[in-house]
């Protein structure tokens, strides 16, 4: 009740504290309102005497003579004619000063003291309206400029001031409101003087009433900040009340601002704004008293009532149930409605019930949990004999790692009885090593709560001091004592171990041959070269490159290439010093690290490791295959300080044994002209096998013209290899580093790969196109030759009859019965085949006869010059006309020009391919709707390849 009544006050105090302040802001809104009504009332009074001192200035001339004076230009005449009027003027219309100007500027009146505002002429004559500005100097004054025009006499000026005392008063008796004009003063300029506002800057000129204003505003001035004054001041005196405003006089800046005081007389607004707040608290009195009598009536029955209730229900906890509801049930009452007396009555009437059906629930419960108690406990032993089954480590332990359980496998992993394990350290089971202490920290983060499980490995130490290596899956479990419990499961993981330890053994080992591989090799030399620079020695690396291995392969298969690299570990092995490494670096190369070692002796431990390999054999598919092995030898650290620069270095030294002939060695030599040869070879040997690692291969098609038919008749396949920037690589000198290196028969598979995929491409699309495919002579003594071909075929189901390949004649004539058959076989797939550079080394037509060709390609330098040399004309023709006896179309290469073609048109010429005719161009510039079938093409024709291996 009596929270409810001081609640009743805070309310009223607030209402009346908001009405207060929403009356005072009403108030100040009045304020505002009248000073801005002031302000505009004193702007129309200003631009009303502007208007008329319009009107004056313009009857100037209607005076009588002073047109006639004007014209003349004679200034006394004027003078003299006006004089007359000038106190007329001065006492209506409060002219202070006139002038007038002639059109050439020249002042024919100066009338009075007039300070013409800067600016103000000028800005009249550039629309020569009437214009008008206010000035203060020592008082403020209006001026007003007309323009003054006579026939035949031009455009002039006139110009007239007035005080501002006349609007002063004129404004007191419209508004009822005293003013004071004022204009702003530095501190210098003011004195003690009583017109004087010191403190706010300010000169009074002029007041609505002078006795009152002036020592109203000194007060005033003394009293309060310009800032203040300029918010606007209410005071009271003589038992009325005031509002003192400043506001800037609009457009009264020269040379001084002008400003003005308007002092209101607020008396009436104040009285009422006081009655209005008395009412108000003395209706909210009222208000409050009627409402603490009508809440006191209204809730003395429902509060004593309340009080009766309140101290039955605390005997619900004695259960004393029936004398509970005997009370309640004496103050029900029989009435039409109810309150919440009445409500809270009802509702523990029926708490009373249903806490006494709880209370014999609780009992029915209570028998249920003893019976739940057994079956847990028969549970508990059916759980205990899982785990003592289960073949795995499971134990829990405390927060402060504690066992408390273990299972019966945990005994047979580590030997330790269960009864001996609990109460012990898990970390009693754990080898010291620098990973114990992180592993506590981890637990200790578990059992905190920072983590929700924990995962690692670790060795167990067994009772006989043997040690198991366990997987371990850490969980927290919330135990009934509010502690922490983690449960512990370990699985057995030695044999992964010793999986791991082995493929550990296969990361630095060559699993063929056992031998270091290379990524130890690199490690092991760049120990040898520091050791060799701090302890000022010398030592050697040596490469090993077996001669003619891949023939082993091609010929016997790769189960008897790879028997004869486990028997050249052997010997190597054999041959080695206990302070030497032998490493294999891949396929068929070797190397051997020569920690120390004389200069003298590594040419004869090298001549000594070649007499040995060539004593190495091994029989296959009917033949005995001995080896032969090229040896690259470079020093340290005299032959580089670097891993890179060393291996580079014998890598030259290798390939100069190769060039030297084979089953020899070679020392490095830093000789300018032989290095540079030699890197060049290694150069294009590195780009080839990049190349063919990274699918760096790329095609373009250059079209071929049939010169009858004016029209493309099929496309030749170019390679084009490209550098780290994108520039395309020599091609000639790729070609040629990859048939030294006998890399080119991968290249040509490649390239076939690449074509064929590109036609499968344009045959879904229900393109025609006919392409011409290189092969070089190196890849026909390739044995499985027609087997690749025929396979690629299958794979990527194309036409075969719409397929040429192409071979030098160079080539084919180097062994010209095996290439014969070989491109028989071929043919029966359905291809065709064309020889390519006709003419080269030519001596007779003999090829032409021999071998199983559909087409002759002559050679460009039969056809640069065609049209100047009559013995290439000779020649060309003679080509042509053989062909046809054998039923063989030609294609002439290079044709650069229209003239060249027009030539072979003549001559019979089937077809024209050259620059002419097109540029070779990337697949996607000829055919650029089937881009996105190539890209679809060739992820489908990449995921079939990694199938198929």
């Amino acid at each position: 009740m009596a929270l409810t009544s001081a609640l009743l006050v805070v309310v009223f105090i607030i209402f009346m504290l908001a009405s207060h302040y929403s009356a005072q802001l009403q108030l100040n809104e009045m304020g505002k309102d009248r000073t801005q009504r002031y302000v505009e009332q004193l702007d129309a009074l200003l631009d009303r005497k502007a208007h008329r001192m319009e009107a004056v200035a313009r009857i100037l001339v209607q005076i009588e003579g002073v047109e006639a004076a004007i014209r003349s230009g004679n200034k006394d005449d004027i003078q003299q004619r006006i004089a007359p009027y000038w106190e007329t003027l001065r006492e209506e219309s409060a002219v202070n000063s006139a002038v007038v100007f002639s059109p050439t500027d020249e002042v024919l009146l100066w009338q009075g003291d007039p300070r013409i505002p800067p600016g103000m002429l000028e800005k009249f004559r550039i629309d020569w309206q009437p214009r008008s500005a206010l000035a203060c100097f020592d008082t403020c004054e209006l001026y007003v400029v007309v323009p003054l025009e006579l026939p035949g006499w031009g455009r002039g000026m006139v110009v007239y001031s007035a005080y501002l005392d006349q609007i002063i008063q004129h404004f007191h008796a419209i508004s009822k409101a005293r003013v004071a004009l004022a204009v702003r003063r530095n501190q210098s300029q003011l004195d003690n003087n009583e017109h004087y506002l010191i403190n706010w800057g300010s000169e009074i000129l002029t007041a609505s009433v002078m006795t009152k204003d002036i020592p109203l505003l000194v007060e005033l001035a003394n009293q309060y900040s310009r800032a203040d004054v300029f918010n606007g001041l209410q005071i009271a005196r003589d038992k009325r009340s005031y509002e003192i405003v400043l506001r800037p006089l609009q457009g009264a800046v020269f040379p001084r601002q002008g400003e003005v005081y308007l002092i209101s007389d607020i008396t009436a607004e104040m009285t009422q704004h006081e009655t209005l707040q008395r009412n108000g608290l003395i209706f909210a009195l009222v208000g409050l008293v009627f409402a603490e009598v009508v809440l006191l009536t209204t809730l003395w029955g429902p509060l004593n009532r309340l009080r009766i209730m309140a101290s039955v229900l605390p005997l619900l906890a004695t259960q004393k149930f029936t004398y509970i509801r005997k009370e309640l049930n004496a103050l029900q009452r029989d009435i039409p409605f109810s309150d919440e007396s009445d409500i809270l009555n009802s509702s523990a009437l029926r708490l009373s019930h249903l806490l006494e059906e709880l209370q014999s629930e609780l009992h029915t419960r209570a028998e249920e949990l003893e019976k739940k108690t057994d079956d847990l406990q028969a549970e508990k032993q059916f759980v205990q004999s899982i785990l003592d089954t289960a073949h795995a480590l499971i134990i829990t332990q405390d927060r402060t790692g504690c066992i408390s359980m273990a299972n019966h496998h945990c005994g047979s992993i580590t030997g330790y009885d269960t009864t001996e394990l609990v109460g012990k350290s898990f970390f009693w089971l754990l080898p010291h090593n620098e990973q114990l202490p992180d592993l506590r920290f981890q637990l200790n983060e578990l059992v905190n709560g920072f983590r929700n499980e924990l995962h690692h490995e670790s060795a167990v130490v067994r009772k006989d001091g043997t040690t198991v290596y366990m997987a371990w899956h850490h969980s927290l479990l919330p135990n009934v004592k509010e502690q922490n419990q983690i449960l512990s499961i370990a699985l057995d993981i030695s044999e992964r171990k010793e999986a791991e330890e082995r493929l550990g053994w296969l990361a630095s080992h060559d699993p063929l041959t056992g031998l270091f591989n290379r990524r130890r090799f690199g490690e092991e030399l760049q120990k040898s070269i520091s050791h060799a620079k701090r302890y000022d020695r010398i030592g050697a690396i040596l490469f090993f490159d077996l001669d003619q291995f891949k023939d082993v392969n091609d010929t016997s298969g790769h189960k008897v290439g790879d028997e004869l690299l486990r028997r050249v570990s052997e010997r190597l092995s054999i041959e080695a010093r206990d302070s030497d490494q032998i490493f294999r670096l891949g396929g068929d190369e070797f190397a051997m690290l020569l920690r120390e070692v004389e200069v003298d002796a590594v040419g004869k431990v090298a001549s000594r490791l070649c007499d040995a390999l060539a004593s190495v054999e091994v029989l296959g598919n009917g033949r005995v295959h001995r080896v032969s092995t090229s040896i690259g030898i470079a020093l340290f650290p005299h032959h580089g300080e670097f891993v890179d620069d060393l291996v580079a270095n014998a890598d030259i030294a290798m390939y100069q044994a190769k060039t030297s002939g084979r089953n020899g060695w070679h020392i490095y030599s830093p000789d300018e002209h032989d290095r540079e040869r030699t890197h060049e070879r290694v150069y294009w040997n590195e780009k080839v096998k990049e190349a063919l690692a990274t699918d760096g291969l790329n095609v373009v098609f250059q079209p071929i013209q049939n010169i009858e038919e004016n029209r493309l008749s099929h496309f030749e396949a170019l390679l084009r290899v490209f550098d780290e920037e994108g520039q395309p690589l020599p091609t000639f000198k790729f070609i040629q580093s990859a048939e030294n290196s006998g890399l080119i028969q991968d290249v040509d598979l490649k390239v076939i790969d690449k074509v064929l995929l590109r036609k499968q491409v344009l045959e879904r699309a229900g393109v025609d196109a006919v392409f011409a495919i290189n092969l070089s002579g190196v890849s026909f003594r390739n044995p499985d030759l027609y087997d690749e071909i025929a396979h690629k075929f299958k794979f990527y189901n194309v036409n075969p009859a719409e397929i040429i390949f192409e071979i030098t004649e160079t080539s084919a004539v180097e062994d010209a019965v095996s290439t014969a058959q070989k491109m028989r076989d071929i043919k029966k797939l359905g291809c065709k085949f064309a020889l390519d550079d006709f003419g080269v080394g030519f001596s007779s037509l003999y090829h032409i006869k021999q071998l199983p060709i559909d087409m002759v390609k002559i050679d460009g330098s039969f056809i640069r010059h065609l049209p100047e040399e009559p013995e290439d004309q000779a020649l060309v023709r003679a080509v042509v006309e053989v062909s046809r006896v054998f039923g063989l179309v030609t294609v002439a290469e290079f044709v650069e020009n229209e003239s060249i073609l027009e030539v072979l048109m003549l001559l019979g010429v089937d077809y024209a391919q050259g620059y002419h005719i097109s540029k070779p161009e990337p697949f996607d510039v000829i055919w650029p709707d089937q881009r996105l079938n190539l890209e679809t093409g060739t992820s489908i024709s990449d995921s079939k390849s990694r199938r198929g291996k």
